[in-house]
């Protein structure tokens, strides 16, 4: 559905909330964007003005309709405002949400960024309305640089694994219980080996050790068992692929260096911190962006997204949402450093030293994500959710 279609559609309240990153005023002014090109009526809702909010509510106990679409359901109204429709996009696994889902109301819509997720909605809240709602970015550049004048050949930009593999995780928790700890552990493992989703992979790796997870714990350590199985994950799978790259020129874009890198390579140049925007324009002379982030298997993190709006080559770990899409060594690069972190060296080196090769399967990326994965085509999938569509 659009806003040039007979019935005419309600406003849509856009929500910036307070002391947000720049990413996430990024991806919520993105998605006004794109509302606003499929030619709805658009608005800001901001923390800092509260006379908008007031002016919504104000209207909608009146019943006169509105949508409003926040980033993991921050955006809340006071109860008896049945006029405004709410979609929240989450931007993590809904477990890590919970306090923010629990105050949505009844048949709120929730989108949510990996497809595994869906399931996981209902241990949260049954009320609620889940769709699958994949990361996207923004409009592919119409201008870019040819591969040959790219001085950036690969770029990390993210945070920094503290320590490397699961030796160090266990030093650092002691006391965690010998049975959690190794449940834990094996999950991890799966989610960077398997591809597997970080439920799924607890409830397999405690059902081992004859323990229902849901029966055994409580909702508070549940969420904590999510949150650090999909932590040690991404520890383990960004230290493989650094480790793995110490001999590539490689630039960090990261809050900070962690001690077991330390001293980096003479090929590595560290940046620290930036903007959305910094980073899109070194996206923009970057051949390859590494995305080493596995949390999100049946789904796709937006880094992929915004480095092939650059027209950068994307090397990640395998997603089964991805390869619906796209296919290894011809539009994407699906690497696994954990298990095999020589070939995974060598192959980026080779491709390195091929402009031509390494510049066919980024515009073959940009091209399916032009096409398919940009902030305008999940606008179309929120306004038909919000629409009552599927």
């Amino acid at each position: 559905m659009t806003a040039t279609e007979d019935r005419p559609s309600p406003p849509v309240y856009f929500h910036r909330g307070a002391g947000g990153h720049s990413w996430s005023y990024a991806v919520i002014d993105g998605f006004q964007a794109a509302f606003e090109a499929l030619g709805y009526a658009c608005h800001t809702i901001s923390d800092a003005e509260d006379g908008a909010r007031e002016k919504l509510t104000r209207e909608a106990l009146a019943g006169e309709e509105a949508w409003v679409i926040d980033l993991n359901g921050r955006l809340r109204f006071p109860p008896g405002v049945e006029s405004i429709r709410k979609f929240s996009i989450l931007v993590d696994h809904p477990f890590l949400r919970i306090d923010d889902l629990a105050a949505a109301r009844p048949g709120d819509i929730v989108g949510l960024c990996d497809r595994s997720h869906l399931a996981a909605m209902a241990p949260v809240r049954r009320d609620l309305r889940p769709v699958f709602l994949p990361h996207a970015g923004p409009p592919a550049a119409v201008e870019e640089m040819a591969f040959g004048g790219r001085t950036l050949p690969l770029l990390f930009a993210g945070s920094l694994p503290a320590y490397a593999g699961t030796g160090q995780w266990r030093e650092q928790n002691p006391d965690v219980p010998e049975e959690v700890a190794a449940s834990i552990i094996r999950a991890a493992d799966a989610m960077v080996s398997e591809a597997e989703p970080v439920l799924p992979a607890l409830q397999t790796a405690f059902k081992d050790r004859s323990v229902d997870l849901f029966a055994a714990f409580s909702a508070a350590t549940l969420v904590q068992f999510v949150e650090e199985t999909e932590r040690l994950a991404e520890q383990i799978s960004r230290s493989a692929l650094l480790l793995a790259l110490r001999g590539l020129p490689l630039h960090l874009i990261a809050p900070g260096v962690p001690d077991f890198l330390k001293p980096l390579p003479d090929c590595w140049t560290f940046h620290g911190e930036c903007t959305v925007e910094e980073l899109r324009q070194r996206m923009a002379r970057t051949k390859i962006v590494l995305n080493p982030v596995v949390k999100f298997p049946f789904g796709a993190h937006d880094r992929v997204f915004h480095a092939q709006a650059e027209g950068a080559a994307v090397a990640t770990p395998y997603s089964h949402f991805l390869a619906a899409d796209y296919r290894d060594g011809e539009s994407i690069l699906f690497v696994d450093p954990n298990r095999q972190p020589d070939a995974v060296a060598a192959r980026l080196a080779d491709l390195l030293a091929d402009d031509a090769a390494l510049g066919a399967l980024a515009a073959a990326g940009k091209g399916i994500y032009a096409d398919r994965h940009t902030w305008r085509h999940r606008a179309g999938e929120i306004a038909t959710a919000m629409s009552g569509g599927p």
